[in-house]
């Protein structure tokens, strides 16, 4: 077997570290851009991509506050029902939380999200394992809703998170949406 050695008398030991300094700088940055550009990727992908809609399928803005008042309690005066819209070509995977609850503890609350839950907590998530599927450029089906079981004289108000999750749902991804609902006093 032939082996073929190139040298070249008049390369110095300082201009063959060079070139190989040089080539080991080239691969670097690579590596860097390479780097940036897959974290530009899940980033992109991570913020949120679904939209809450209303009973009547219109986008509702996180931090919106649905109002009921006192005595519409239950199936259907106190029902909140909604939907959550996949905007993606890819499934997506959500849950629920309930951040806080003013005059309430959650006891005479429900969610249906996926599941229904009654008797919930603050800090509660919803589903409590797992995390609700949304096909790719669909929406989540009717039966979603938040509703007071409780009828009493004292206003209420209870936050909600929704956000996006892996399939598991263990890890958060993109952006918090957030709704109130509010019971008020009439009279």
């Amino acid at each position: 077997m032939l082996k073929f050695t190139y040298y070249d008398k008049n390369m110095s030991f300082s201009s063959l570290f060079s070139s190989v300094g040089f080539i080991y700088l080239l691969k670097k940055i690579m590596k860097t851009k390479y780097l940036f550009l897959v974290l530009c990727l899940v980033a992109a992908s991570a913020s949120a991509q679904f939209t809450f809609l209303d009973v009547d399928g219109l986008p509702v803005n996180s931090g919106d506050v649905v109002s009921f008042g006192q005595g519409q309690v239950g199936d259907p005066d106190g029902f909140y029902n909604y939907f959550v819209a996949n905007d993606t070509a890819e499934p997506i995977f959500m849950k629920a939380e309930l951040v806080s609850a003013d005059n309430a503890d959650g006891s005479s609350f429900e969610i249906c999200f996926g599941l229904c839950y009654t008797d919930i907590a603050v800090g509660q998530k919803f589903p409590n394992n797992g995390s609700v599927f949304i096909d790719a450029g669909s929406q989540t089906p009717s039966g979603n809703h938040l509703v007071n079981t409780l009828d009493n004289d004292t206003p209420m108000n209870f936050v909600f998170r929704f956000y996006q999750t892996d399939q598991a749902g263990t890890t958060e991804l993109g952006n918090d949406f957030f709704i109130t609902y509010f019971i008020l006093l009439l009279g």
